[in-house]
């Protein structure tokens, strides 16, 4: 049995330690509440005050905080040799993101980071066919969801570009994207629009004030057409990221490491989607 370690806030822990209760061939051996005071009591998991001790006892740590200063954790873990888990590096900058991605190659641990979207089964299926596609709309709408939610740059928007970028297999030629303030003073209603060297155009609108929930992808080739509907793999009334894809995903990095194999969602690919997302927000906000 793998040992994991949780470095967390409070609020979430009890959903983080629940999802991992049901991934094989590990025990979550502790956790740590992040710049919190006070204890919070889980059964039958130990809360640590010292996040050292907590790495020193585990083989995995899993980093479940969206704010930069995770980064100290991040170090730490790399410095121990610990496989890791990073659930929101998207909240940390470039540079920083590169230099953590070549400390865990010097390190040789493995990281995965949290980007869901890809393990969807039919998202997986059409990744191994490498079917050439010339057209992805991606579409989700919100209700009665936090404009916050939306407008963090966090999972939301970074899972949809990580999904483009791996689908359409292309460079980077432009990016267009804007949004519109309907109800608050954010922006409610995004549009990205990304276009690639081989012609192929990817596009996703967020919508935090729809009627009702959607979430589609629809994916065009010149031999090729189909939708696939994520909706019941979303929390449309809250702008959240299924328990579904987030376990399949633990799965997987459990698998890796278990079997000394290849990562499927790396560091590099946290890299590549914020290099776009930080795009994305300046044309947004200008």
């Amino acid at each position: 049995m793998l040992k994991i370690g949780i470095i967390g806030s409070g609020p979430s822990m009890a959903a983080r330690i629940q999802q991992w209760e049901v991934v094989p061939h590990v025990v979550v051996t502790g956790y740590v509440l992040a710049a919190e005071e006070g204890q919070s009591v889980f059964a039958g998991t130990q809360q640590y005050d010292n996040a050292d001790l907590l790495i020193e006892a585990v083989d995995i740590i899993d980093i479940f905080l969206d704010i930069p200063a995770q980064v100290q954790y991040i170090y730490k873990a790399i410095f121990f040799h610990k496989h890791l888990f990073i659930h929101n590096p998207f909240v940390i900058g470039i540079t920083e993101l590169l230099h953590i991605a070549k400390l865990i190659q010097e390190a040789k641990v493995k990281c995965q980071v949290g980007l869901y979207f890809r393990f969807q089964d039919s998202i997986q299926e059409l990744a191994r066919n490498r079917q050439p596609l010339k057209f992805m709309e991606s579409v989700w709408h919100y209700k009665h969801t936090t404009v916050a939610q939306l407008y963090s740059w966090t999972e939301v928007v970074n899972n949809h570009i990580d999904l483009i970028l791996h689908l359409l297999h292309s460079q980077v030629r432009k990016i267009y994207a804007n949004g519109v303030m309907v109800h608050t003073d954010q922006k409610d209603i995004v549009s990205i629009r990304i276009q690639f060297d081989n012609g192929a155009v990817g596009t996703v609108v967020l919508n935090s004030c729809a009627l009702k929930p959607v979430h589609n992808i629809s994916l065009y080739g010149k031999t090729y057409a189909s939708e696939i509907a994520l909706l019941e793999h979303s929390s449309p009334e809250e702008g959240q990221i299924a328990t579904v894809l987030i376990n399949e995903a633990l799965t997987s990095f459990i698998s890796a490491v278990s079997q000394d194999s290849v990562i499927k969602v790396t560091i590099f690919d946290a890299i590549n989607s914020v290099e776009l997302s930080n795009e994305i927000l300046k044309q947004i906000e200008a």
